[in-house]
């Protein structure tokens, strides 16, 4: 086709007509007659209409990324959120950058003041990845993250075969450290349900842990084991587990993860018989809580810090941060 009309234009020329439209004349010193050259000079300026159209979206869409970058890095979950939809909002916005946003902002809301909201979010981004062999690890992340999200809205029955799914795609992909954490958050979900001997299971598939795993899989495993310990009446174990949880958790940035050891730790620690301890790791979960923004667990962490102050017969400040 291409050499067709590179021919039809080679003859247009020898016959001095215009190299476009193959009829007109056109004026001197000139291959296009007036009209063809008026029609490609008004596309001209529509494609630096667009292309500078498409240059103030990408710089928008960069301003309001970058911005929800940085309230995300201090923990200011609900200001980051309205950046990155202000970024998903901006007109032309690429595949690749709507998928990178989405993600953005579903984390950013599940730890602010509507996690219910992420799933959907969570739901379209891991539609995009799981078309995509090359973004496997990323998908099991997701898949973790989306679990986490029914486990928040108490819907831990709906998370197991989330995390099922997780567990297969790491196995396939050969990610012992993607393996050991979705093995370890199983664990978690299947104790919350009172499966011990289950979860147990899966936390001897970890096959322990070493310093070469991420910071999120030792916290995860330390954190498991301790609450194990404590299921089986070992409270010296469990604390020294949890021990180790926190000083793991505190090195990661799952803030999330953090609140939800110290929380754990608390309720073991008077489960176990220990108020004193119980009251002091509920300070440092309210602590870590209020520090970090992490909304979502406010309430549930602030009643169980109550209720220890209660159990320890301090009510006047019990009654003070029930108020709070």
């Amino acid at each position: 086709m291409g050499t067709a009309t590179a021919v039809r234009r080679q003859r247009a020329r020898e016959a001095g007509l215009c190299i476009t439209c193959f009829k007109a004349q056109p004026g001197p010193g000139r291959t296009a007659c007036a009209l063809c050259s008026r029609a490609a000079a008004e596309r001209t300026v529509r494609r630096r209409a667009q292309k500078q159209m498409l240059a103030l979206a990408r710089a928008t869409l960069d301003t309001h990324e970058r911005a929800g970058d940085q309230a995300n890095a201090f923990h200011r979950y609900v200001e980051a959120a309205k950046h990155y939809q202000s970024a998903l909002n901006v007109p032309a916005i690429g595949h690749d950058d709507w998928t990178r946003v989405s993600e953005k902002l579903a984390h950013a809301i599940a730890l602010g003041a509507n996690p219910t909201a992420a799933i959907p979010l969570i739901d379209s981004v891991l539609a995009t990845y799981l078309r995509d062999p090359d973004q496997a690890k990323h998908c099991v992340e997701l898949l973790l993250q989306r679990a986490r999200q029914l486990f928040i809205d108490a819907r831990i029955q709906e998370a197991i075969p989330v995390i099922q799914e997780a567990i297969h795609l790491a196995l396939t992909i050969d990610d012992r450290d993607l393996c050991k954490l979705a093995n370890g958050r199983m664990a978690s979900y299947l104790t919350a349900l009172g499966l011990h001997d289950e979860a147990l299971r899966h936390l001897d598939a970890v096959g322990g842990v070493s310093e070469s795993d991420s910071p999120a899989t030792r916290a995860t495993y330390f954190a498991q084991r301790a609450v194990l310990a404590g299921v089986f009446g070992d409270a010296i174990g469990s604390y020294g587990y949890f021990e180790k949880a926190v000083r793991t958790a505190d090195a990661d940035d799952d803030v999330f993860h953090l609140v939800r050891i110290w929380c754990n730790y608390g309720t073991w620690a008077v489960r176990l018989g220990n108020i004193e301890l119980g009251k002091s790791c509920y300070e440092r979960a309210l602590f870590a809580a209020r520090h970090f923004n992490v909304t979502v667990l406010l309430p549930d962490v602030t009643i169980a810090y109550v209720l220890v102050l209660a159990c320890a017969g301090q009510y006047r400040p019990a009654h003070e941060y029930l108020l709070d």
